[in-house]
């Protein structure tokens, strides 16, 4: 309502609107409300929904709300679209449905081309018909409005995140600690949301004043200091952590923080890559081990929950470990080592002052599941 209010002021919003404004409300408004949630674990979606709003794809709705075809093909068209939609939305759930989610979705894109260019042709005919100050306003709103509500949109993320992890903090301090360390976060991270969700982690029901309080947050923003601008690590040592922990980010396998988990053990994981939508199905991990300014060790892990698929798996674990590899020796892997993963056979190669390992560790169960270790680690003893 802030809104509508704001660009009725200026004479961008008239009555005439109410309508479009309802439908941008319905469809957009509360479908935006609806994933605000979700907003913390996308950090480029205020990006996104910026770009979102600016696509051709306006125009092209636009044009589609003032030419209409006849009542009898849309009542053919429209229940035809409808069943593809949702046809499309549940097969993308299940990968054995990837074929005919492929089809469809090619064929919902041959329908928006036929009706694109017919679309194209009637206000070839008639272009004047439409292009005027009411309408060019009607197309104008949805962007708009769009833009005005993400401020909104972006301070109630904020809000709901600060809720869920105060409600972490009450459980583990007395009240009076609460009170101050509730204080301290907003003061000292405000919009930070990393920075804030990191802290939280940190802080034990045996935190018990408020000294150790202000050090968590000082170790946290001296963490975020030093991986803006990470130190050098000399080769011959190992790996900066942080680069080390973005060798796979193309692979979809980017490490999270490097903490210290236990005296001078610091690690950082990314989150485990699926090869499939099941709980049970096969994975890849990656982590990152050393001390607090230079990784040791790189680890690939591929976990086989169904070995009758395992040649196929070992080719794609294949493909990420000689990517690791390279990343972290600056050469090509050898054909000898590729080979030791597509066989599962436990090898190690020394290059150098490092280490090349791969191994299999049975599970022993009944479905023959088991790991393989991709393992490139430094064996300087120094820092």
């Amino acid at each position: 309502s802030l809104c509508v209010y704001l660009l009725s002021l200026t004479g961008l919003w008239t009555t005439d609107l109410a309508k479009d404004t309802i439908l941008w409300l319905f469809f957009v408004g509360f479908m935006t409300l609806g994933k605000v949630n979700k907003i913390k674990d996308d950090r480029d979606y205020f990006k996104k929904a910026l770009k979102k709003n600016f696509k051709l794809s306006l125009l092209s709705e636009f044009l589609v709300n003032f030419y209409t075809f006849s009542l009898a093909v849309e009542l053919i068209i429209v229940p035809i679209i409808t069943l593809i939609s949702v046809t499309i939305a549940f097969s993308e759930k299940d990968s054995k449905h990837k074929p005919v989610h492929k089809f469809l979705t090619n064929l919902l894109v041959v329908f928006g081309f036929v009706i694109l260019f017919y679309i194209i042709f009637q206000f070839a005919g008639n272009p004047w018909g439409i292009i005027n100050l009411p309408n060019l306003r009607g197309l104008l709103l949805p962007l708009i409005l769009s833009i005005l509500f993400l401020p909104f949109v972006y301070g109630l993320s904020i809000y709901m995140f600060y809720e869920t992890q105060l409600v972490v903090l009450k459980i583990r301090l007395s009240p009076e600690l609460f009170t101050y360390a509730k204080r301290q976060a907003f003061l000292r991270f405000n919009l930070n949301k990393d920075g804030l969700s990191r802290w939280v982690k940190r802080i034990h029901t045996d935190t018990v004043s408020k000294t150790e309080i202000d050090r968590l947050i000082d170790h946290v923003k001296e963490r975020e200091a030093i991986e803006k601008n990470p130190p050098k690590v000399d080769p011959a040592l190992g790996w900066s952590p942080f680069e080390a922990g973005n060798f796979l980010s193309d692979e979809g396998l980017k490490s999270g923080y490097y903490d210290c988990v236990y005296e001078d053990e610091w690690f950082s994981s990314a989150p485990s890559f699926k090869l499939g939508d099941k709980w049970s199905d096969n994975k890849i991990s990656y982590y990152v081990h050393g001390t607090d300014q230079v990784a040791k060790r790189l680890e690939l892990i591929l976990a086989v929950f169904t070995p009758q698929d395992n040649l196929d798996l070992h080719k794609r674990f294949c493909i990420i470990a000689a990517r690791l590899y390279s990343k972290a020796l600056n050469e090509l892997i050898s054909e000898k080592i590729l080979l030791a993963i597509l066989r599962s056979k436990s090898i190690t190669v020394n290059k150098g002052n490092v280490s090349v390992s791969i191994r299999k560790v049975s599970w022993g169960n009944s479905t023959g599941g088991y790991d393989v270790y991709f393992t490139i680690e430094c064996r300087s003893t120094s820092a």
